[in-house]
């Protein structure tokens, strides 16, 4: 997998809000400092003045300090909340709800699940280490030809999976999916009813497929339809699948 930088974790967001508020924030604090060293610093006129006068710079120094560290605590306040509420961001295992299970079922939307002997045959072909499950699905109840993949994976059924999902962000995991495919189109579609988030995109080559990727908190999952390059048309194909499949 290509480990890309989550620009959707928290830590990224602090660090997008820090250079947004924090630098301006610095450039003030700097200049305020800068204009108020005559106020900061009186000058006694005479030496009967002096005590008083060093009192009194005494006081303004410690309230410079204090508006200072206020000035930074109401900052670093103000950019925990912004990265704590903020949906769009944080790790996908926080983004909805957990423990959903997958379970393929026999026909969706007119495709048809290739069993037996033909299954095994096409199986075959799939990565042997991969996480993920394969399910294939024929056009027809006697079909041993895939006109649709379905692969899907839990955190209950891969350790690595729940760490990715405890660590980093749905975006991530569909940037980091769609880089490995070699899909540079991958666009954002409709998730469907489960939430979450899906992709799909266009692989050409050899055969022709539009794959189509969702995540939510709990489960991961591709839907594959080949011989196509209608990406609405495939996502909608998707979101039946995973309607189908996740529960």
């Amino acid at each position: 997998m290509i480990l890309a930088v989550d620009v959707h974790s928290h830590a990224y967001q602090l660090g997008q809000y820090a250079a947004e508020w924090g630098i301006p924030a610095l450039i003030v604090v700097v200049i305020g400092w800068s204009l108020s060293r005559s106020w900061r610093n009186p000058v006694a006129r005479t030496l009967e003045e002096a005590p008083r006068v060093s009192a009194l710079h005494r006081r303004r120094t410690t309230l410079s300090v204090l508006a200072t560290v206020l000035v930074a605590c109401a900052l670093v306040t103000a950019l925990a909340v912004e990265v704590g509420t903020d949906s769009d961001y944080g790790p996908a295992g926080a983004s909805g709800p957990t423990g959903r299970t997958v379970d393929a079922p026999e026909t969706v939307a007119g495709y048809h699940l290739i069993t037996g002997a033909a299954a095994d045959a096409l199986a075959a072909r799939m990565p042997g280490s991969a996480a993920e499950r394969y399910w294939f699905y024929g056009d027809s109840p006697d079909a041993d030809r895939p006109s649709v993949l379905l692969t899907a994976s839990t955190a209950q059924w891969d350790p690595k999976l729940a760490h990715e999902m405890a660590t980093h962000s749905l975006s991530w995991g569909l940037y980091n999916f769609f880089a490995g495919a070699r899909i540079e189109d991958a666009r954002t579609v409709d998730a469907g009813p489960l939430g979450g988030e899906m992709q799909c995109g266009t692989r050409t080559g050899q055969v022709t497929a539009v794959l189509c990727r969702w995540g939510d908190a709990s489960t991961v999952g591709t839907v594959a339809v080949y011989d196509t390059t209608d990406i609405d048309r495939a996502g909608a194909i998707a979101v039946r699948f995973r309607a189908e499949t996740e529960h």
